[in-house]
Parts: C-alpha cells; structure tokens; sequence
C-alpha cells in the first residue's frame, strides 16, 4: 500500500514538472530547457509549438522585410571596402 502511494506521489510530482516545463516554454518561447530535445509528453508539445511558431514568424518576416538585390549588396560592400581603404591610408599618413 505504501509502494503504491509512493509511485503515485512520484508520478504527479513529475507530471507537474512536465506542466512547468512545458508552461516555461510556452510563455517564454525558447525552444530548449537545459539542452534537451523532448520526444514524449507535454515538454514535447510545447517544444513543437515554439519550434513551430518561430519559423512561421522567420517566414512572415522573410516575406515582409525586403532583402536587398545582389547588385546593392555588392555595391554596398565596395562602398564598405573605399572606407576601409582611406581609413588604412589615413593610418600609415598618421604613422609615418
């Protein structure tokens, strides 16, 4: 009788640890506690539907914010390098 009330006792005292895994992660949006990946129970449910949310959030972003072109990336980045040349320039009129 004893035995049995005692593995009662541990099944709900790891059921409410589920709860508050999966509550956690639902109201805070990470996507891990401690490292783990969960594969069964409540933890996993929760685990899926931030997984979830996140990348509907990334593909609602992708879709909204625009990306620039490969020509305005380039033209950026040769705009960054004409920068860091004078920079470097001005460095070794400084140094000597």
């Amino acid at each position: 009788m004893c035995e049995a009330i005692g593995r009662g006792v541990k099944e709900r005292d790891g059921l409410r640890s589920d709860i508050g895994n999966s509550t956690h992660m639902l109201m805070s949006g990470i996507d891990k506690i401690s490292g783990k990946k969960y594969t069964t129970g409540l933890p996993a449910v929760a685990y899926g539907l931030s997984s979830e949310r996140m990348r509907l959030w990334k593909s609602l972003l992708d879709r909204l914010i625009p990306r620039p072109s490969q020509k305005e990336t380039r033209e950026q980045m040769d705009q960054r390098n004409y920068e860091i040349a004078i920079e470097i320039s001005s460095w070794s009129q400084i140094g000597g």
